[in-house]
């Protein structure tokens, strides 16, 4: 090492040049021994941010010197920047001063020191530009060097790591196999009672592993939270088995982007699409046909008094050929009316002969109107038949039914089945449903229906009974039915998918020995149950609005043993209203009210007339929101467009008042509202049209800032399950919505009869 450091010296001539600067650049050690080539790099990167320290000021000082060295002074303020009257003073100051500084000179320092060697100092320059040049160079092959061994360590660690993960998820899946086996193990012990259990030949064997492993990928798809040990199998007992959380395939239906319809004022405005321009012109062509109907016909209104023993009528229902009506009294009694003739006759009827009344809430027609299902609210759903059963002279005396002209006396109607809720009818009894244990408490019936399947003797004798607790039963009461109900008739032949069942499993049963299947999704009693075109798919709703559309087919049916809804819809219970934004006044364009400025009635004339002109160009078409509170004057809100309606920042309405008398404009202006939802007080009624197509809704809305209290009717169509384009309004008032609240409300059969009865 010193060997080379000499060499160099004696190269450059920096011993007999340079004056000793060599030693301040490159400093010589002394005592240094031999390094190793590591360690001599090692520390010549220790030393190399010194070295550039004393580089950088080196460069500095050479710098400074050589611009003193190349920029000496050029008399910038010289003898010509005096004046000449100053001349004199300059030369004398001059003088005094040159005699003072070589007199201090002379006294305190030697001889001038001769200038620095510049060639020199550029060699050392060179030189150290060289060795910092090599240093780099050597520091980038490092960085190579280092690059590709991290590289190499990278590689090692991803192949370490993918074993560790590799041991680690075959260790996951042995302790996942071993627990199945222990599982699968003790439900073998279980269930035979012996130590070692049933052997792997065993066919039961193959079954309970089959089924474990069914049960535990239902789990996984509907709820997580439910261990496949809790899913009880064979054994006869209780198990954690909850129905599925609501999932994210349930479609929303809103309607507050519909405008309301006046059916009293249906003209078509040119900035309706054609579609509405359709539907308004198909409703004044049957409001005139309806009219010119009306005008020929004599209204003959046919009152039939009950007994007031019958306690008044709380359900009606129409027979699907629109000939029969049946009626259900509070007291518990069913009266069947033939509506065929000119007065409404009683052609059969039954007694309730109880003391206590046991109100019927729920009546439905079969297909062929030889049978009807009743619910009373006591919880009994009782299957009649149109067959005449054993005529009971008191229950006609206490009905105050008697024989007509020709001598004919209503004869009762023929009990063909009973289920009762006191005696735990409506609970499984028996089969896998009743080992699942998935019913809590005593179950009562809301709604009753018959589904649309037929026997071989040609009559429907499956029902499809809603629950309190959401749950729907599909019973077939064939075997409970006598002989007394197989009427023959001529019915659809509607052919429905054979649900397998294992053989080794028992089919689930009701009380009294009734096969049932259950349908699991809603959480609140149903408040309507329908078939779409009355013999295809289910349709139920609930109070909390959820619609579900049932297919009786095997991919409906779940690893649960219940069967879970096709389609499932939620009937958006509020609707967006509109408030004016606070603190925004609104902008008016023409008013007739009295101002600051008063104007003449020629002027407030030709103003109205400009204002109604501009009106009309904006084809503003049916009013959102109208208001006739005001003896005076009608309010009218328009949106400036129907995007607005579907946007959650609001935007600009038109507003107009017209006077009453005269439907003069008063005032026109325009102003921002913002939206906000209102929720609705209660989901009043529900009813399907007679043919199955379409589903109507009443809605009961509270008094709002811009609207009182009012009903919301929509309609749904069944068979693309969309919203139609209608929607109906109808204000009430404070004694009405209370009525409304406390459930007093009218019945209606079809969409057609609905909206007759609102307007």
């Amino acid at each position: 090492m010193s060997e080379k450091m000499k060499t160099l010296r004696e190269e450059t001539g920096s011993e007999g040049s340079s004056g000793g600067r060599w030693r301040d650049v490159v400093p010589i050690i002394p005592g240094s021994v031999v390094q190793s080539v590591p360690s001599y790099i090692t520390d010549v990167k220790n030393r190399l941010p010194d070295t550039e320290d004393r580089l950088l000021r080196l460069k500095q000082e050479l710098e400074r010197r050589k611009r003193q060295l190349y920029a000496p002074y050029n008399g910038e303020l010289g003898i010509h920047s005096y004046q000449n009257w100053q001349l004199p003073h300059y030369h004398m100051v001059r003088s005094i001063v040159d005699e003072t500084v070589n007199r201090f000179l002379d006294m305190y320092f030697r001889a001038a020191i001769p200038t620095t060697n510049i060639t020199a100092a550029r060699a050392m320059m060179e030189e150290q530009s060289k060795e910092l040049s090599r240093t780099r160079n050597y520091l980038a092959v490092q960085a190579v060097a280092d690059d590709a061994l991290q590289e190499i360590m990278e590689e090692a660690v991803h192949e370490e790591c993918t074993r560790v993960a590799e041991e680690y998820k075959q260790t996951a899946e042995m302790i996942r196999v071993m627990t199945a086996n222990m599982i699968m193990k003790q439900i073998e012990i279980v269930t035979t009672g012996a130590p070692e259990g049933r052997g792997e030949d065993d066919p039961a064997y193959n079954m309970v592993t089959k089924a474990f492993y069914r049960i535990k990928k239902n789990r996984d798809k509907y709820r997580k939270e439910i261990w496949g040990h809790s899913q009880n199998i064979t054994v006869r007992g209780k198990a954690n088995v909850q129905s599925a959380p609501e999932e994210d395939d349930v479609t929303i239906l809103k309607f507050h982007n519909i405008v309301p319809v006046n059916l009293k004022n249906v003209t078509p405005i040119d900035s309706e699409s054609d579609a509405e321009r359709a539907v308004k012109r198909a409703l004044i062509s049957y409001q005139n046909v309806e009219s010119l109907y009306w005008k020929t016909k004599v209204a003959d209104v046919n009152v039939t008094h009950l007994s007031k023993k019958c306690h008044g009528i709380h359900s009606a229902k129409l027979s699907r050929n629109r000939n029969l009506l049946a009626v259900g009294t509070g007291h518990g009694d069913i009266i069947v009316y033939d509506m065929r003739r000119d007065v409404m006759k009683p052609v059969q009827a039954v007694r309730n002969e109880s003391v206590e009344d046991s109100v019927v809430v729920d009546i439905s027609w079969s297909v062929t109107g030889r049978r009807l299902v009743t619910v009373d609210k006591k919880g009994a759903v009782k299957v009649w038949s149109m067959t005449p059963g054993e005529l009971s002279r008191t229950g006609l005396k206490a009905l105050e039914l008697q024989a007509d002209a020709e001598m004919f006396v209503p004869p009762p109607l023929t009990l063909l089945a009973k289920l009762q809720a006191d005696s735990r009818d409506f609970n499984f009894t028996a089969g896998t449903l009743f080992e699942m244990d998935i019913q809590k408490g005593r179950q009562g019936p809301v709604l009753a229906d018959f589904y649309p399947a037929v026997s071989l003797l040609g009559s429907q004798s499956q029902v499809c009974i809603a629950l309190r607790s959401g749950d729907i039963l599909k019973c077939d009461l064939e075997s409970t039915i006598t002989g007394a109900g197989a009427e023959l008739q001529h019915v659809p032949n509607i052919i429905q998918e054979k649900i397998p069942v294992e053989e080794e499993e028992e089919k689930s049963t009701i009380g009294q020995g009734v096969p049932g299947e259950l349908l699991r999704q809603h959480r609140r009693p149903l408040i309507h149950m329908c078939f779409i075109e009355t013999i295809k798919n289910m349709v139920t709703v609930d109070q909390a609005g959820y619609i579900n559309v049932w297919r009786y087919s095997r991919r409906q049916f779940s690893e649960f043993h219940w069967f879970t809804p096709y389609r499932k819809y939620k009937m958006l219970l509020s609707k967006r209203e509109y408030v004016p934004v606070p603190n925004v006044k609104s902008e008016v364009i023409f008013t007739d009210m009295q101002t600051q400025h008063r104007k003449t009635r020629q002027e407030i004339a030709r103003e109205r007339e400009n204002a109604e002109e501009q009106i009309k160009s904006l084809n503003l078409g049916n009013p959102w929101y109208s208001d006739s509170s005001d003896k005076d004057r009608v309010k009218l809100v328009y949106p400036v467009s129907k995007d607005i309606l579907d946007s959650e920042a609001g935007g600009m309405f038109h507003v107009i008042f017209k006077h009453t008398n005269t439907n003069l404009l008063s005032t026109y202006g325009t102003r921002r509202y913002k939206p906000v939802m209102v929720n609705c007080t209660k989901l009043l009624h529900c009813k399907s049209s007679p043919d199955g197509t379409l589903m109507v809704f009443v809605l009961l809305f509270p008094a709002f800032k811009t609207k009182a209290p009012h009903l919301t009717v929509i309609s749904l169509d069944l068979m693309t399950m969309t919203i139609q384009d209608v929607r109906l309004d109808v204000p009430l008032t404070d004694d009405q919505y209370r009525k409304c609240q406390t459930g007093d409300a009218v019945h209606c059969f079809a969409y057609e009869m609905i909206l007759s009865i609102l307007n």
